[in-house]
């Protein structure tokens, strides 16, 4: 049972990463502040990109999972997310109770929206790809596999520096170029 207190904990924890930066990866250059992933200007990192996600997608969970049982007495699992809310879309004809839950978890999910959504669109911008295609972020499902693409997918060059050519389309993009990323993706292949 969840309680007020792991509540509680749930949001200092939230404060103190608030003021906190993120550490991405290793390197102490590295880094990304919380007020970097509510922008959507400027490029990120496929680790960073996957870090972010993964960690939203936890951090989300959790969050719903807690206020789902803590005030509304009901069990979330992560198959939710993938159940279409057939009868939500009739707000009209939903008992009072379940109009009220599900505008909670909208209002809990704007913001993981907002950060997803940037974050997309600035990985899509690193990786060369179109910009449109974040519609797919909507998308049950397509949505998982377009975040390990976008996940695996290398940064591309600029055109000022690419050299040879390799990258100058979007297939491109999935042509490692050091000798051990061609060697997984014959393997692979």
């Amino acid at each position: 049972m969840v309680t007020a207190a792991s509540i509680l904990v749930l949001l200092i924890v939230a404060a103190y990463l608030i003021g906190r930066p993120l550490r991405a990866s290793g390197a102490l250059s590295d880094i990304v502040r919380f007020s970097d992933l509510w922008r959507w200007h400027g490029t990120v990192d496929r680790r960073t990109y996957a870090l972010v996600g993964v960690a939203g997608v936890a951090i989300k969970h959790n969050i719903d999972r807690s206020i789902a049982a803590y005030f509304f007495g009901r069990g979330f699992s992560p198959l939710n997310y993938w159940v279409p809310p057939v009868q939500a879309i009739r707000t009209i004809s939903l008992p009072s109770a379940d109009a009220t839950f599900l505008a909670t978890m909208l209002a809990i999910a704007l913001p993981f929206i907002w950060v997803g959504l940037a974050m997309t669109i600035r990985r899509l911008r690193s990786a060369g790809l179109p910009l449109w295609l974040v519609v797919l972020f909507f998308i049950p499902v397509a949505n998982l596999g377009f975040f390990v693409l976008l996940s695996l997918i290398p940064p591309r060059p600029s055109k000022s520096g690419n050299t040879d050519g390799a990258r100058d389309s979007a297939v491109g993009s999935f042509i490692p170029r050091d000798k051990l990323g061609r060697s997984a993706m014959a393997c692979a292949s």
